[in-house]
């Protein structure tokens, strides 16, 4: 794990490192495959994770009072339901002021997001045993052998493409009344880094000074998700770096070492996601939070 401010996390020491909707995944077949991912013992999807979703806002068709429980700074959720955090809407500090940072994260500029949530934790096995079991269409992932193991419930769900991740979103969405998706990537980077009450931004989740153990790091497999607490960041968002790699909704491009979609980053010029039908061919998204 590079010890540097929380980075777009898209280079991997070999092959394609971003999410490719056409290749091969190491545990994935090759239509649900959505790239290779940086860290762990191997490259591959394997240890690909959803991050912990977005929840947007209400659905229309429910009524006003459940529609403006997101602002509450805890709202009720049903026992499958990820508990999430509430980001207020403003503006914060976006990419790296490091002139040794890879072009890709420079330079440092402003975005201003609407407020939203997101998951306290990533998705963890038991969350996402909960889909499996209700949607009898979803596959099981191939490591679990028809059951989910027992001994990482806590964990981080790991072996999920970027389409399995937007099913469990879409599933959620339906069963809870409430707008689940993917986090953007500006929306991940200002839970991982923005320290509100500072007004700066933090070179790690936990603050500008690496801390040994902070985090899952040179690991040797996943923890739970609760594993390091005190390493939340500014908002209480936990298991931001190592552990796991974590999808986002935003598109890098078509070409692996070169995005589409820099710096500044805006959400209006054709790089967010949300449907999988919608995703061009080729097409891989960002991902971010390093891994074990």
């Amino acid at each position: 794990m590079t010890k540097v401010e929380v980075p777009r996390e898209e280079e991997a020491s070999s092959g394609p490192s971003r999410g490719d909707a056409s290749s091969t995944g190491t545990t994935i077949d090759a239509t649900q495959s959505v790239g290779e991912m940086k860290g762990g013992t191997a490259i591959g999807v394997k240890i690909g994770s959803i991050t912990g979703p977005v929840y947007i806002q209400a659905s229309s068709e429910e009524p006003i009072s459940r529609a403006e429980d997101l602002s509450q700074p805890i709202i009720k959720i049903r026992q499958f339901e990820p508990e999430t955090v509430l980001i207020p809407a403003g503006a914060f500090s976006m990419g790296s002021d490091d002139s040794a940072a890879p072009a890709w994260e420079q330079l440092q500029h402003e975005v201003d997001l609407p407020v939203f949530r997101i998951g306290r934790f990533p998705v963890t096995v038991s969350q996402y045993a909960a889909f499996i079991k209700d949607e009898k269409e979803q596959e099981s992932p191939r490591e679990w052998f028809n059951r989910e193991p027992q001994d990482r419930l806590d964990h981080p769900m790991t072996g999920v493409s970027w389409h399995d991740a937007q099913a469990y979103c879409a599933w959620l969405s339906q069963k809870t009344g409430r707008g689940y998706c993917l986090p953007s990537e500006a929306e991940w980077e200002k839970a991982a880094s923005w320290d509100p009450v500072a007004g700066e931004k933090r070179m790690h989740p936990w603050g500008n000074e690496w801390l040994e153990g902070a985090c899952n790091a040179g690991g040797s497999g996943t923890t739970a998700v609760s594993a390091h607490a005190a390493a939340a960041s500014a908002y209480g968002v936990q298991d931001l770096l190592g552990n796991v790699q974590e999808w986002t909704r935003s598109l890098w491009g078509s070409q692996p070492a070169q995005p589409e979609f820099g710096y500044p980053y805006d959400p209006a010029d054709g790089r967010e996601f949300m449907a999988s039908e919608d995703l061009p061919p080729q097409a891989r998204l960002v991902h971010r939070g390093g891994s074990f």
